[in-house]
């Protein structure tokens, strides 16, 4: 099983198309054997891997690494984990659309949103290995875990890591028991765990308390319900009911009447938030640097659409203003955006100095011509080179 997931040739299925640009080496073939094959025998001994781990500064519960040979086997690790553990991410798409759905039923039913209270911070390592190793996964991959988690306990880690290549397998591994476990519950219509975050359609009326009971007894011991995070709605034909709640990046909105019966979908405030950030931050850096070509790239990368695909991949993995939301009904929310863009740039004030000023009238017109809506709208896309795209977004991490 060790040769399946870290030899040379197993680890080299996990290079990406971003290292190549990142570690330049690499494209140099007899450079790249070298260093797999280096990376191989690191790992022959768990207890002995160097794991490069440091926090990250402001993020409480999140490390990263810049120990390059640590994400290539966390990458393999995390492979390994999903293969044996039978883990399949759901869709986002499919979750949001299914939810639409069923709140849209002309059947009364209640809806249950919940999210896990500090859920990383609160899974146990004695806990997550004995989730690892109940599912039957290899003991190199054990091995490995349980290496990089006590490398995470050395930094005054608790818990799951968040931030690293295998925090994720290993946080739906952790709960897969829990997620069959809901499907027990009598009646029950839908159910959908997407990371720390849960919403369920019951059929009738359960009041709030017993939904939520149903829901704490099959939690694994030390995790909790945020009640504070906890969204509990009645949904009958019959009522008149205008209600929103944010789920997976979409801001949900309810209306119904006796007149109609409609979910629309916007951007979440968080999302909506995020964007906003990325503009001013853009223009924030221009008027430091007045890179104005930067500038006009960070505003079309975030309006437009790109195709993205990593070395040796068989496809495209389509990103951008739509294919990020393609599930907005709403329009509302781009064309403030669309707004804040054009206000930022003539109006705000930034460090003292008004961008607009350093800009000719063509070079303000060109800034202007990206819109949210549009590249919506009309899925614009845009080209964008390795190099530059990194260069590009850097100012938002």
């Amino acid at each position: 099983m060790r040769k399946k997931y870290y030899s040379a040739k197993s680890l080299s299925r996990n290079l990406k198309g971003k290292d190549f640009v990142k570690y330049q080496d690499l494209q140099d073939s007899e450079k790249k054997d070298e260093f797999l094959e280096a990376v191989e025998s690191e790992i022959l001994d768990p207890d002995l891997v160097s794991w490069g781990l440091s926090e990250i500064p402001g993020r409480k519960g999140f490390c990263t690494t810049d120990n390059y040979s640590s994400r290539v086997v966390m990458r393999a690790m995390s492979l390994a984990i999903r293969e044996q553990g039978r883990i399949v991410y759901p869709n986002k798409n499919d979750c949001v659309a299914a939810l639409c759905s069923y709140l849209q039923t002309d059947k009364p039913v209640s809806f249950l949103k919940i999210d896990l209270k500090k859920y990383f911070d609160s899974v146990s390592h004695e806990s997550c290995m004995k989730v690892v190793n109940d599912n039957k996964v290899d003991l190199h991959t054990a091995s490995l875990v349980q290496s990089v988690l006590h490398s995470y306990s050395s930094l005054g880690g608790e818990g799951l890591p968040q931030g690293l290549e295998v925090s994720n397998p290993l946080s739906e591994l952790y709960l897969k028991e829990f997620d069959d476990s809901l499907n027990s519950i009598e009646g029950l219509l839908y159910c959908k765990r997407y990371v720390d975050d849960l919403v369920l359609i019951f059929p009738d009326y359960p009041s709030r308390k017993d939904a939520i009971k149903a829901i704490k007894s099959r939690l694994p011991n030390g995790l909790m319900i945020n009640q504070n995070k906890t969204f509990f709605m009645p949904l009958s034909p019959k009522d008149n009911i205008d209600a929103s709640f944010d789920y997976l990046g979409y801001g949900f909105n309810i209306l119904i009447n006796s007149k109609v019966k409609k979910v629309s979908l916007s951007l979440s405030q968080k999302r909506k938030k995020r964007m906003e950030t990325k503009i001013y931050k853009s223009f924030l850096s221009y008027v430091g640097n007045k890179d104005y070509g930067l500038l006009v790239d960070r505003i079309r990368f975030l309006a437009t659409n790109r195709r993205l695909i990593d070395k040796g991949a068989s496809q495209y993995r389509l990103s951008g203003i739509y294919y990020d939301n393609s599930l907005l009904t709403s329009m509302d929310d781009l064309i403030f955006l669309d707004r804040f863009l054009k206000n930022t740039l003539l109006h705000s004030d930034l460090n003292g100095e008004k961008a607009r000023f350093s800009m000719n009238n063509k070079q303000v017109s060109m800034v202007l011509y990206y819109s949210f809506k549009k590249g919506f709208q009309e899925r614009r896309f845009s080209r964008f080179s390795p190099n530059r795209a990194v260069e590009i977004t850097k100012i938002w991490r």
